[in-house]
């Protein structure tokens, strides 16, 4: 699914639509964000973008500490960067519907995410 706010021929995204945890999600220009959420994740250049957006008011809120340097793929290939890209997003989308993040993105927020290996 391609990421409206994202833009033609812009990054690839992946687009989830979530209820926030317990703890909502902090955005850097909103605060925290509660309820029913449509979150995106672009990887580039080694850098995890997440963006958020309530369906109450249909605009994109940056997650406090985005964008969050992440390690890049050993190999390089576009295929492996893909499939960190997977990874991250499950991960930080399974954080942002079980907890929330009330703190933003951070490396902690990370620190279970095999970066290597198949995403299934």
């Amino acid at each position: 699914m391609t990421d409206p706010a994202a833009g033609a021929g812009g990054p690839a995204c992946q687009i989830s639509v979530i209820v926030a945890g317990q703890g909502g999600v902090l955005t850097a220009d909103a605060g925290l964000l509660h309820g029913p959420l449509t979150a995106t994740t672009q990887l580039v250049a080694g850098r995890l973008r997440m963006r958020v957006q309530s369906t109450d008011d249909g605009v994109w809120h940056e997650v406090a500490g985005s964008p969050l340097p992440v390690s890049e793929p050993a190999d390089g290939s576009g295929r492996a960067a893909l499939a960190l890209h997977l990874r991250l997003h499950q991960a930080v989308i399974r954080l942002a519907s079980v907890a929330g993040l009330p703190d933003g993105l951070s490396p902690q927020a990370l620190q279970q995410v095999d970066l290597g290996g198949d995403p299934t």
